[in-house]
């Protein structure tokens, strides 16, 4: 069950971390991407059970 959201907000979190941790860019640039990385993450958390689907529909029932 693949989601194009989950997808995109993983590499927006990815690349805007990977560019925050770049010495010498410009200030701009800089607090552009760590914006980024934590829309990523915020983002991926928000879409992370977009497929509306139960706990128990993609398999992950009780153990019990």
């Amino acid at each position: 069950m693949n989601s194009w959201k989950t997808t995109v907000f993983g590499l927006l979190g990815g690349i805007g971390a990977a560019v925050a941790m770049v010495d010498g860019l410009p200030h701009w640039l800089l607090i552009s991407a760590r914006v980024a990385a934590a829309a990523g993450v915020a983002g991926l958390g928000l879409a992370a059970r977009d497929n509306n689907k139960t706990s128990e529909q993609v398999g992950a029932g009780t153990t019990a």
